[in-house]
């Protein structure tokens, strides 16, 4: 049995290493072909360098690939090169640098690009503030499938301003969006559960969607999610009332940057 366990073992890492091996030739390869003017091999060694991906991690040479890559017509590196401008990822942050970017991947089909410039265009920053503007694109990308542009549309049909309020089709879109893993829709879909609009008042049901959102195995946190948890144990609406899990969670939401959470936490 010993013998069996330790030849399956060794079987294992040998996979590991061939696996190990081909990646790190792709990697090889993928710069080679970008050295060379590929525009296409730019963008996929660009993303191995942000994620450390069998490369060190370099967000400054990603940046300088990815301008190659959306210079070269590589839409999604375009997208890229926008969201590490917004977010100061190897470069200054620049926000209406981002903007063009973003004008870019959504000109040339990246529906992300679409997506992430709806949002400026909804907040106003780097942009000129356009909710119109702004729903032109989230439903752009939403039509095409992608899933931060329903959750965008979703939330400016329940929170925008009333001139676009449409609870039902918000509902249907954060139901859309969230059974597709993402946990801001989940969200959102919860806080329409929790006022019953555009869906039957079920605070069980808002809990369970903040839960869901606030702590997933393997997935990233959503904060509102933890924060809106809270509100709901600290009121007992759809779970039992528990002070001390409301604390936990009011800590939790500000710990992960949600800033309503913490100027809740320095006012009690």
């Amino acid at each position: 049995m010993r013998l069996r366990l330790t030849a399956l073992v060794l079987a294992a890492c040998a996979l590991t290493l061939a696996s190990c091996g081909r990646e790190t030739r792709e990697a090889k390869q993928q710069r080679s072909r970008c050295d060379r003017g590929d525009p296409g091999a730019c963008n996929l060694f660009a993303m191995r360098l942000i994620k450390g991906d069998h490369v060190l991690r370099d967000a400054r040479s990603a940046a300088t690939l990815l301008e190659r890559a959306c210079s070269g017509g590589v839409a999604d590196g375009c997208a890229q090169l926008g969201t590490m401008y917004q977010e100061a990822q190897g470069v200054t942050a620049d926000t209406a640098r981002a903007a063009q970017f973003y004008q870019q991947a959504c000109t040339g089909g990246a529906l992300s690009g679409c997506s992430h410039l709806g949002s400026l265009h909804t907040s106003g920053v780097g942009v000129a503030k356009d909710s119109a503007r702004a729903q032109q694109l989230f439903t752009r990308a939403c039509a095409g499938a992608e899933m931060l542009g329903c959750t965008e549309l979703a939330g400016l049909y329940a929170f925008g301003d009333s001139a676009r309020r449409n609870y039902g089709e918000s509902a249907r879109l954060f139901t859309k969006a969230c059974d597709q893993k993402i946990r801001r829709a989940c969200v959102g879909l919860g806080r329409l559960y929790a006022g019953g609009q555009g869906v039957e008042r079920n605070e069980v049901r808002a809990a369970e969607l903040f839960r869901q959102a606030c702590y997933v195995e393997g997935e990233g946190d959503v904060a509102e999610g933890c924060f809106q948890l809270a509100a709901l144990y600290a009121n007992g609406r759809g779970v039992s009332q528990d002070v001390d899990s409301a604390a936990f969670l009011t800590r939790r939401a500000c710990n992960l940057g949600y800033q309503a959470a913490c100027r809740q936490r320095s006012e009690t």
